[in-house]
């Protein structure tokens, strides 16, 4: 990929996450990245393309911090669900409460723009299965009780964080998502051996 694509990338993520969709425009990309605002067309011919580019890239990003969490063999289930929840916390303060880009799409534009939500959907499914994942392979190590649903525990976890994400970006208050992730952390240690 040509690092001006990358630049606009990365400075669309950047503004989708500051305007939201219905605000977002080429301007402001345009003039971050030092170029005409009718030159980003070359590399995407509207802005939806640059959207979904800027959602595969954070999707991406968040997929490979899961997965080195998965697959540490350093830390045991419940060590890694508290590396999820401190992850979700530290992302939440350090980007100023303006919750999660896939998040934040998904809630102001399901409707009306399919294919940014089925990214966002196939994301939500994607994080359901390896916390899944990481509770079977949890059991199988002993550190996760066997009598345990695991794909109503990894549903309860994500609709959690996912609430509390959601309720500090409009409250701009670190409480509520430090109140989920205590739920989740509870939830974790019920079913911990």
């Amino acid at each position: 990929m040509s690092s001006t694509k990358e630049k606009l990338i990365d400075s669309a993520m950047k503004h989708l996450y500051q305007l939201g969709y219905n605000r977002f425009s080429f301007a402001p990309v345009a003039k971050e990245c030092g170029i005409a605002k009718a030159s980003i067309h070359y590399h995407f011919p509207d802005k939806d393309s640059l959207v979904l580019a800027a959602i595969e890239k954070y999707i991406t990003n968040q997929k490979h911090f899961l997965e080195n969490i998965k697959q540490d063999q350093s830390l045991i289930a419940p060590e890694k669900f508290n590396a999820i929840f401190d992850h979700a916390y530290e992302q939440m303060i350090n980007m100023n409460y303006i919750g999660c880009l896939a998040g934040n799409l998904g809630l102001e534009i399901s409707e009306t723009n399919p294919r940014v939500l089925e990214y966002i959907q196939a994301f939500l499914e994607y994080k359901e299965k390896l916390m899944a994942e990481i509770l079977k392979e949890g059991q199988l190590q002993g550190s996760i009780k066997n009598d345990i649903d695991i794909n109503k525990t990894a549903l309860n976890i994500l609709t959690s964080i996912e609430g509390g994400i959601i309720t500090s970006k409009i409250s701009k208050n670190a409480k509520l998502l430090a109140n989920a992730l205590s739920v989740c952390r509870k939830i974790v240690s019920e079913i911990t051996c």
